[in-house]
């Protein structure tokens, strides 16, 4: 009986440690993201650039700042991603007033600021990656 009750154990144990291993798989490869956005080669600093994988759906986003250099909070799978550039949403007003409009800067041509039409891409691989997103006037 001790005998059983050790066997058991054991096995419980074993198959405790093997669920523990394969719950920590590291999953798909990720990497960081970091930059700068220049519109004609001078900083752009008026908004958020964002990051898609249109094939996977991926994605990550930070806000642009002062000149132009942005980093991605969180890291992001390994992929093709298209670039484009929002503008910032103003604060919500905490006194029930409605909130102000959204100012979307004219000085970016049209194609930079949706994902389907953008011409940026960036390759993001494993591990630490600083990217140059270059817009130019039309």
């Amino acid at each position: 009986m001790k005998r059983l009750v050790c066997h058991t154990l054991a096995c419980t144990m074993f198959a405790l440690t093997l669920s523990v291993i394969s719950g920590c798989s590291s999953g798909p490869a990720t990497g960081t993201v970091e930059g700068t956005v220049t519109l004609d080669g001078e900083p752009y600093e008026k908004g958020i650039v964002n990051l898609i994988d249109l094939q996977t759906g991926q994605a990550g986003n930070a806000e642009i700042s002062t000149g132009g250099k942005f980093s991605i909070s969180e890291p992001i799978q390994v992929g093709t991603y298209s670039v484009f550039v929002t503008p910032v949403a103003p604060p919500m007003p905490t006194d029930g007033s409605p909130p102000p409009p959204v100012v979307v800067d004219q000085s970016i041509p049209d194609k930079y600021r949706n994902e389907s039409m953008t011409d940026i891409k960036v390759e993001v691989k494993e591990g630490s990656n600083t990217v140059a997103v270059e817009m130019k006037s039309e």
